[in-house]
């Protein structure tokens, strides 16, 4: 096979990437732009936990202004092909009760950590003291 075919193959599977990456990012804000539309009054928290191997996720939770979670999206995968999916779990839940819950799990998901990161951003927002740093993993192995 002659390289020019491979160095084609190649630029147009970059442009692929490319575009879809391009799609994706569009429709992150038009989902952000959907929950922030919905609520004139609130906080909004977005967690992002990412996966050396295996899918990660990104989820955007609102609050209303007592910090009751009253929406919620998750982007879920590994494939820019992924959409943003409705989060219902968390619906009705203090911010503060979705972190406890998620750090009592024995091995939280890439959704959990992320849902536990949102609503720890909502929390910072709303001015609580004493909120830790980002749930990791790797913090959460150490902590007793």
């Amino acid at each position: 096979m002659d390289w020019h075919w491979i160095a084609l193959a190649l630029a147009v599977a970059w442009g692929l990437q490319a575009l879809l990456t391009y799609r994706q990012i569009a429709e992150y804000r038009r989902t952000l732009r959907q929950l922030c539309g919905s609520c004139r009054e609130g906080y909004l928290g977005v967690g992002v936990q990412r996966r050396r191997l295996g899918a990660g996720a990104v989820v955007l939770l609102l609050a209303d202004p007592s910090g009751r979670v009253m929406d919620g999206r998750v982007l879920s995968g590994v494939s820019v092909l992924a959409r943003f999916r409705p989060l219902v779990a968390w619906n009705g839940h203090a911010a503060a009760d979705v972190v406890a819950q998620v750090v009592a799990l024995p091995r939280p998901s890439a959704v959990d950590l992320a849902a536990a990161e949102a609503a720890r951003q909502i929390l910072l927002r709303m001015g609580h003291p004493g909120v830790g740093s980002a749930l990791t993993t790797s913090s959460r192995e150490e902590a007793p």
